[in-house]
């Protein structure tokens, strides 16, 4: 049996490799350039991985992490191969970024309750994103202790 970290391992390894197909075609528009899919880079288009899991987030933004589950170790190091986060991210690969739950609004497609913000935000799509560590995030006032 798959454990829960594992599946969001392996989840964000796949929206990666969608992302990066999507990225091409994208970049293939803008450069007129035909390129394999993984040969465009964010210095072409940026791509950033968005997770509401702080520890896949923590996996990839802290190189000393080490992934007990093996599973998810072998999720977490492909993810790690093409992601990275945090103050020493590398610039070439693309950005991993964390946010509190209740900010993933693609959770109105899946779970009950989330569906009314989802369309609020389709009838006005507006957002910014930016990182900040879960300390920072409490200290502002973006995430409540609830959270």
């Amino acid at each position: 049996m798959i454990s829960t970290f594992a599946a969001e391992a392996a989840a964000a390894l796949e929206g990666y490799g969608r992302g990066a197909f999507v990225r091409a075609l994208f970049a293939e528009i803008a450069h007129g350039k035909a390129k394999r899919p993984y040969e465009w880079t964010s210095r072409h288009v940026e791509l950033v991985a968005n997770t509401d899991c702080k520890s896949l987030y923590d996996n990839v933004a802290k190189e000393s992490s080490e992934c007990t589950d093996r599973m998810a170790a072998l999720y977490i190091a492909g993810y790690r191969q093409v992601t990275s986060a945090g103050p020493q991210r590398d610039e070439r690969l693309a950005k991993s970024q964390w946010g509190p739950t209740r900010h993933m609004l693609a959770d109105g497609l899946t779970k009950k309750g989330f569906g009314p913000k989802l369309r609020a935000f389709l009838a006005n799509p507006r957002c910014v994103f930016h990182e900040c560590s879960a300390k920072a995030a409490k200290l502002n006032g973006y995430i409540d202790d609830g959270d």
